[in-house]
């Protein structure tokens, strides 16, 4: 693990924090969130090497949500995270925290 940190392909983040950083009046802004995970992705795709590198994304930012009582921010965020999906076409990992 230590090296993945070193090497940047793993990087762990405070959800509190990076839901700080999307979200506008309760809700996920999806410029502000869709900038959060390209720069998120792109800092992660350089230290992968390879010509079919992939990039794995695994977050507990709408359970959080969920917790808080905001479900209509999970909601909504959890449809951000699809469509970051299918532009990307990439696949993420959901954990459940409860």
């Amino acid at each position: 693990m230590s090296a993945a940190i070193e090497q940047g392909r793993y990087i762990a983040l405070d959800n509190d924090e990076t839901v700080a950083t999307f979200m506008v009046n309760d809700l996920p802004d999806p410029a502000q969130f869709s900038k959060v995970t390209d720069d998120l992705i792109a800092r992660t795709a350089k230290s992968v090497e390879g010509e079919h590198a992939r990039v794995a994304a695994c977050g507990e930012c709408a359970p959080l949500l969920w917790e808080r009582g905001n479900t209509e921010g999970a909601v909504r965020l959890e449809r951000l995270w699809d469509e970051i999906q299918i532009i990307r076409s990439a696949s993420f990992l959901w954990i459940s925290t409860g």
